[in-house]
């Protein structure tokens, strides 16, 4: 994966994985509030890339990224600290029929439930999320917003996100 500038990623130079479709409708938060910027479903099967600028991204199956919020790990176990408002903006990654590409380990998915019953996605134990300001595939305009939000994952103390990225990124 390369950046061309803070913000804009191709997760399709790291990776032949195609695109899955999605439900074209507009999506809804958990609340059921509709959300712009995106499409509604699952995240399919998610792209996990190296960038050079923003460190390991995932993205969903269309090349939206999806986002992790500094605020969660104060909440460990895992629970989300994006509630009311911030769900509009932020919209949870859902975990329903979410994958990884073939060869990484499915345990690096999961879920957790919100208080609202939804089901979020969870990517080495780290909720994500959508931006709902992300209008277009391989960007990450979130990126940074408010010191809090990151479209990077953190790799230290998760050796198997390590392992993941290692798999990747070698010839």
């Amino acid at each position: 994966m390369t950046s061309t500038a803070q913000g804009d990623i191709h997760p399709s130079e790291v990776t032949d994985i195609e695109p899955t479709e999605t439900a074209d409708t507009e999506s809804k938060d958990p609340a059921g509030a509709p959300v712009t910027g995106r499409k509604s479903g699952s995240a399919g099967a998610l792209i996990l890339a190296n960038d050079s600028k923003l460190g390991p991204v995932v993205t969903d199956s269309n090349g939206f990224a999806l986002y992790r919020f500094t605020k969660d790990a104060a909440t460990l176990p895992e629970k989300s600290a994006c509630v009311g408002d911030c769900v509009k903006v932020w919209p949870p990654v859902p975990a329903e029929g979410a994958s990884l590409p073939k060869g990484l380990d499915p345990k690096l998915l999961g879920s957790l439930t919100r208080s609202d019953g939804f089901k979020q996605l969870t990517v080495v134990g780290i909720p994500v999320y959508r931006y709902s300001k992300d209008t277009e595939p391989g960007t990450a305009k979130g990126e940074g917003v408010g010191g809090t939000w990151f479209a990077s994952l953190p790799t230290e103390g998760i050796p198997a996100l390590k392992d993941a990225l290692k798999d990747i990124t070698s010839p």
